[in-house]
């Protein structure tokens, strides 16, 4: 059965995850099909499009699967509430545990409009995989995908604007960075999240092993084991993405940069154990 279909724009210079049809049932685009520019974005955009409904085989694809999710992901953080944003985080956990490689290499297939969601949700994947390997019960995992998704649920606008920035950072933005962990707390405390595993790695999800990290400035024993894989999901995303003014740094960089420079920031074990999860040529 077809459905109408709408075409994000940010699908242009990307794949199509699914076929698209006719009102009448004749194929348009094939699954895959490169949208190459903004012109033959708008050639399809302009038609009545047609995609195979949720039982068809073309929907049940992870990727296509993770569109929708990322949607949804993106309408929480615009409206917040706990137990959506708890549904949503479930949801792209289960989707991850289907196919890990999609999730991995989903931001650069598809990235969603806004950089800072893109970020969470590559951030939220790394994180998942981590804490498969570091013995987290189901529930602490679904809170650590849930905390991975808003971390930064308070300042998403300033997330976007340092996306696009080249030099000095305004020290107005500077002091909104340093106090976004407490006000992303406070937002979800709003939101009526009460989860004190969830509430806890938000709040400490930059500091550092070596006690020069913020809000607190909290030496490595105190931080929470979910805080400290968070930071070490985060920096690594943060790398590996591109910026408004230069292209994507590689993996090996990433991991130069964890085993190096930052060594005294970040928990070297879970950084070694996304080094064996991950290798230098990641999915994506």
């Amino acid at each position: 059965m077809l459905r109408p279909v709408h075409l994000d724009p940010a699908l242009i210079g990307q794949p199509l995850p699914w076929a698209v049809y006719s009102e009448s049932g004749v194929l348009i685009a094939g699954a895959g099909l490169v949208l190459a520019d903004a012109a033959h974005f708008n050639k399809l955009a302009t038609r009545a499009l047609f995609r195979e409904g949720e039982g068809g085989e073309a929907a049940d694809t992870p990727l296509g699967r993770l569109i929708e999710l990322a949607k949804q992901a993106e309408t929480c953080l615009r409206h917040p509430e706990a137990d959506a944003i708890r549904a949503v985080a479930r949801d792209l956990l289960a989707v991850q545990r289907a196919d890990a490689d999609a999730c991995l290499g989903y931001a650069n297939l598809v990235p969603p409009a806004r950089p800072s969601v893109s970020h969470a949700l590559r951030v939220l994947f790394v994180a998942g995989l981590l804490a498969e390997h570091l013995d987290f019960s189901d529930a602490e995992q679904e809170s650590l995908a849930a905390a991975a998704l808003t971390m930064n649920a308070a300042s998403l606008d300033l997330h976007d604007r340092l996306y696009a920035y080249s030099g000095v950072v305004p020290e107005t933005d500077r002091a909104a960075l340093r106090g976004h962990p407490q006000a992303s707390v406070a937002w979800l405390e709003r939101a009526g999240v009460s989860d004190a595993f969830w509430l806890e790695a938000v709040y400490q999800h930059h500091e550092n092993m070596d006690a020069s990290g913020y809000p607190g400035g909290l030496p490595g024993s105190a931080i929470s084991l979910a805080a400290r894989v968070l930071r070490v999901a985060d920096f690594y995303c943060a790398k590996i993405s591109g910026r408004h003014y230069r292209p994507p740094k590689s993996a090996s960089f990433a991991f130069q940069e964890l085993f190096g420079r930052e060594r005294a920031h970040l928990d070297s074990q879970i950084a070694a154990q996304l080094l064996r999860r991950m290798g230098i040529y990641p999915p994506g």
